[in-house]
């Protein structure tokens, strides 16, 4: 109760507890290192190796103060020189989760100090030079631990926290080098992060970010082409989504390219690889809008015979979410419910069942894009189909195949040509 009553208190006392458990260490300790804030920990390291009470002890203390300090509201306080002189130190810490609460701590108090000095800005007050050099500090530490540091838990929730807001800072020279380097680490999730927040930045550096950034794309399509690892394969198709969702711009002298690398294996490839190649389809439709109508029935087929699997809740997602951006981008709408008559009905029947709520999300958006479709067409449509299967002893897929032929042109003689191999 005298937290709500009052917040501010509670916040200096948030920032007490963590100065006054710095001091505590740095009085305890052994004075032997020559570095501010971490001399202090010295003495501590051997009992927190050892496991004894005083290292679990401390770390509890020092992971609860930067609990508490994520957690409460700043407003009305500059913390920049407490966070340079106080959070930032721990950053080097032996202990794995002091050094992670320390990172995200960081993070969440830079992210507030950009927002309040943008605010400030905004209302007509000078910026102040001396956050903006120790936001621009912060940041460079917090890229040396996302690279560096060994424990990979770390680096990922580093490489997460950077916020669009760090945009301004990241995109600087020095910054992207780092971030490039993040790029060949060993764990995935960091790659993708990494390609995510380089993506966004070509819009504020373009001059440094879009060589290398061309590299990446040539050995991503590349890799996806000729490799014979799938795993390699469904990770390069993840980045290159990645790569083409954060950056547009980069990808689009590159459309022809890119489709004619994805397209094959849209179609022969299934499983995780086939799943991967269609997210990555879906991003290049926020590039090629209408020109992928052009290619629309052999990415409808992926599309259906992925809603149909049950096997996989993933699977179904990366569908949804292609159709919708299908859908989206390049008006392929009410059509898909005519063309395909049983996608309705799945669609419904999903609805019903589908328990994933990311799941369940796309697949609300997707029926509002899709539109509503008039009940005497459907009927007639789902007739027609009924007869003309009947009448030639097929199934709707051959149907939709004729109708490809028929109407798709070249695309359809491809599509032909690579089911008759």
């Amino acid at each position: 109760m005298i937290i709500a009553q009052k917040p501010f208190a509670a916040a200096a006392n948030a920032a007490s507890l963590l100065h006054a458990t710095s001091q505590h260490f740095r009085q305890s300790s052994i004075p032997t290192a020559a570095t501010p804030g971490v001399a202090g920990l010295v003495g501590a390291k051997d009992d927190s190796k050892d496991g004894g009470r005083g290292g679990r002890e401390r770390q509890h203390q020092l992971v609860l103060a930067f609990e508490v300090l994520r957690t409460f509201n700043f407003a009305g306080h500059r913390l920049h020189n407490f966070l340079r002189q106080s959070v930032v130190p721990y950053l080097d810490d032996d202990s794995d989760e002091v050094r992670l609460a320390a990172a995200l701590t960081c993070a969440k108090l830079v992210e507030d100090l950009v927002r309040r000095n943008k605010a400030s800005t905004a209302a007509g007050e000078q910026s102040s030079s001396r956050v903006f050099t120790v936001v621009s500090d912060v940041i460079e530490k917090l890229l040396v631990a996302g690279i560096s540091d060994p424990e990979a838990s770390i680096r990922r929730a580093v490489l997460a926290s950077f916020v669009p807001e760090f945009d301004r800072h990241l995109a600087q020279g020095e910054n992207l080098r780092s971030l490039f380097i993040a790029l060949n680490d060993e764990v995935f999730e960091i790659r993708e992060s990494a390609i995510a927040v380089i993506g966004r930045l070509t819009v504020r550096n373009p001059a440094y970010v879009m060589p290398s950034l061309r590299k990446t794309l040539i050995q991503l399509l590349t890799n996806l082409e000729f490799s014979g690892d799938l795993q390699n394969k469904q990770e390069s198709a993840r980045l290159l989504a990645h790569l083409i969702g954060s950056s547009s711009r980069l990808v689009e002298p590159y459309f022809g390219p890119i489709l004619r690398v994805l397209r094959p294996k849209l179609r022969r490839d299934r499983g995780r690889v086939g799943a991967a190649v269609l997210g990555a389809m879906g991003e290049l439709c926020a590039v090629g809008h209408q020109s992928m109508l052009a290619y629309k029935y052999e990415y409808m087929r992926v599309i259906v015979r992925m809603l149909q699997d049950q096997s996989s809740a993933a699977r179904r997602r990366v569908a949804l979410r292609a159709l919708a951006q299908l859908a989206g981008y390049s008006g392929y709408v009410i059509d898909p419910y005519l063309e395909y008559t049983s996608l309705l009905d799945i669609l419904v029947n999903l609805l019903r069942t589908e328990s994933n709520q990311e799941s369940r999300l796309v697949l609300i958006t997707l029926l509002g894009v899709l539109g509503a479709l008039d009940p005497l067409t459907r009927r007639k449509s789902v007739l027609t189909t009924r007869s003309t299967v009947a009448f030639g002893n097929e199934d709707e897929g051959c149907v939709n195949d004729a109708r490809e032929g028929g109407q798709g042109g070249g695309v359809g003689a491809s599509g032909g040509g690579g089911g008759g191999g």
